[in-house]
Order: C-alpha cells, then sequence, then structure tokens
C-alpha cells in the first residue's frame, strides 16, 4: 500500500515530468539519468522530515512556506525563460547522444533536478497528507530508514523509466523527424506549461 502510495505521487502530472522530459530531448539520457536521481533526493529529504516529525516545523512556518513558494514559481519561471529563448535552438540536436553528452552541463541537471524537488512545497504537504499515515512514530529507525528509501527510490525509478522510453522513441525515425521539425514550438510550449504551474504553485 505504502509504495502504491509513493508511485501515484511521483507518476502523477507536474512540473517535474516537464523539466525531466525537456532535459533528457535536449541534453541527453545522462543528463535525464542525474537529473532524474538529484529530484528523487529532494524527495527523500522531505519524505524524511514527514517520518522523523520535522515536516510541522516547516508547515507550522507560514512565512518558510510562503518563501519555498515564491522561490518554487521564481525557478519555475527561469526554467520556461530559458525554454523559451531557447527556442530558436534545435531541441534534438544532429549529433548523437554520445557525441552531445561533452557539452552538456550535467551540473546543471543535477541542479535542476534537485531544486525543481525542493523548491515545491505541494511535495511535503502531499506526504503529509497521504505518506503520514503510514508513519508510527515509535517505530524503530531501520523501519523509518525504510520508507524513506522506498519513496526516494519509487520517485527515481519512475523518472528513469521516462528517461529511457524517451532514449528508445528517440531511436525510431519518425519520432526523432517529428521532434526536429517542431522543436521550437515544443520548446515553447514547454515554456507556457511551466509558466502556468508557476502561477498555480503561488495560489
Amino acid at each position: 500500500m505504502l509504495a502504491a502510495v509513493c508511485l501515484s505521487g511521483a507518476i502523477s502530472p507536474g512540473p517535474s515530468l516537464l523539466v525531466v522530459v525537456r532535459t533528457s530531448l535536449s541534453s541527453g539520457s545522462v543528463a535525464g539519468v542525474l537529473l532524474s536521481i538529484s529530484h528523487a533526493l529532494a524527495v527523500g529529504l522531505y519524505a524524511s522530515l514527514v517520518v522523523f516529525g520535522l515536516a510541522y516545523l516547516v508547515t507550522q512556518s507560514p512565512g518558510l512556506t510562503q518563501a519555498l513558494r515564491l522561490a518554487g514559481a521564481a525557478f519555475l519561471l527561469y526554467l520556461a525563460w530559458g525554454a523559451w529563448t531557447g527556442a530558436a535552438q534545435p531541441l534534438l540536436p544532429p549529433q548523437g547522444d554520445a557525441e552531445r553528452a561533452s557539452s552538456v552541463s550535467y551540473g546543471q541537471a543535477i541542479r535542476d533536478g534537485f531544486l525543481t524537488g525542493l523548491l515545491n512545497p505541494k511535495v511535503l504537504f502531499w506526504f503529509l497528507a497521504l505518506f503520514s499515515q503510514f508513519v508510527e512514530q515509535a517505530a524503530p529507525l531501520g523501519q523509518k530508514l525504510g520508507m524513506v528509501l522506498l519513496a526516494t527510490g519509487i520517485d527515481a525509478a519512475w523518472y528513469l523509466v521516462v528517461v529511457l522510453a524517451l532514449q528508445r522513441a528517440q531511436r525510431r525515425l519518425g519520432f526523432s523527424a517529428w521532434i526536429e521539425r517542431h522543436g521550437s514550438r515544443i520548446n515553447r510550449c514547454f515554456a507556457v506549461l511551466l509558466v502556468i504551474i508557476a502561477v498555480r504553485v503561488l495560489l
């Protein structure tokens, strides 16, 4: 049951999925993998706060919660600006994944993944609403760590599946040709969706 709860949270559409998809397409599967793992670490951090009873310190501080919302919205707008201004560039560079890997900022992928997860306070509230129902404060340390690892692992596994699916899809000539033909529009669509999500984060 706990695994199903974690999976339902991971697969729900949101800014994380958009960032993973765009990074995997534009920067390659390695960057997508790094982003997925760093995002899972942010999710694991929120899971830890709930499991060890520290989440209420955040949620009971309106100032801190609002700061997280503002920072999250600002970061999403920053990503949207990057997608919009980069629309003139091909979404899929002509080189293969291995050839373009040297030009990819893996550090940027790690940063984007972690901050996308961390600066989304709705992740923490989701853990409080559902995940906390499985937490017993008197449970042994090993059980609590296991719950955190489960939430982290499921989040990472889901986005790694997304990255793998995109990697396989790119090997199909029709898919790659379609992406190359509509790359600018896709980038702009990503930007608009990120702006919409940023506005929703503030509400």
